[in-house]
């Protein structure tokens, strides 16, 4: 006689680390647990930036005087004379120029004196001598004479007029290269202690830097320490250590008493007088 047999069966392992091992585990997990609570790093809380300097502030108060003073004076003069020099009225008519037109009527003055004081004396002296005075040949000399001193003044004031027109010309050009050299000359006392202030700054900025660096690094040293302690100790998988294990279970089937007496009448069958049962 038999029956339907079933079974249930658990097991259960267990990895036991050695005890070193265990004892890095246990650290490191009670450093990270306390570094946890602590909130994370802080934000530095001292002052970030440097200051702006006093000399650089002494620099910017001289520039902007400057510029709103005489440095403005400056660049006014120099527009308006630049304006002057090219207005057609001055450029095209230099007779407005100080001291040109008396220059000119000198010219005209001398030359004329010379053809009334030295040419034509000359000329009526050698018509005299010749025996020709007051004929064709002496009215055309002093013709002749006089055209000359007429073309002379001409060619000399036009000389001249170009010469101003050159003149005014060339100096409003040299006056306006010069403006930004001149108004940076103004500027230079300013600029100098506004450097040097920033110098000062930057010097203040670096060691404001390395102290938020030192700080900084005082904020993560302990998580450095515990990533440096977890990667010299390994991972979890390659501790190794010692596995146990445990198994549990039962069975259930037909009648166990019949079972073994089965067996036993199989058994008797073998010998010659058991063969009838």
């Amino acid at each position: 006689m038999g029956g339907k047999t079933g079974q249930r069966q658990d097991t259960t392992q267990t990895t036991t680390l050695p005890g070193n091992q265990q004892g890095n585990v246990d650290l490191l997990m009670s450093g990270a647990r306390d570094l946890y609570n602590t909130g994370g790093p802080q934000y530095f809380p001292g002052q970030t930036y440097a200051g702006t300097d006093p000399r650089t502030i002494a620099g910017r108060e001289g520039m902007t005087g400057y510029a709103g003073g005489s440095g403005l004076g400056l660049a006014q003069d120099v527009v308006a004379n630049d304006r002057r020099f090219m207005d057609p009225n001055n450029i095209f008519n230099p007779s407005n120029i100080p001291g040109f037109q008396r220059a000119q009527e000198g010219v005209i003055t001398n030359a004329n004196n010379n053809l009334t004081r030295n040419v034509l004396p000359a000329i009526r002296q050698g018509a005299q001598a010749t025996g020709s005075y007051g004929g064709s040949r002496q009215g055309i000399a002093e013709g002749l004479a006089g055209g000359e001193t007429s073309r002379y003044i001409g060619d000399t004031l036009a000389g001249m007029n170009m010469n101003a027109y050159n003149t005014g010309l060339g100096l409003a050009n040299s006056a306006a290269n010069r403006a930004p050299q001149t108004y940076g000359l103004g500027l230079a006392p300013s600029n100098t202690m506004a450097q040097v202030g920033d110098q000062y700054r930057t010097d203040e900025q670096r060691g404001i830097d390395a102290e938020m660096a030192r700080y900084n690094f005082g904020e993560i040293a302990p998580l450095l320490n515990l990533q440096n302690f977890q990667s010299l100790i390994g991972q979890a998988g390659t501790y190794g250590g010692t596995t146990t294990g445990q198994q549990t279970g039962n069975a259930t089937g037909g009648n166990s008493f019949l079972q073994p007496m089965g067996g036993l009448m199989t058994l008797a069958s073998m010998f010659p007088w058991g063969g009838g049962g």
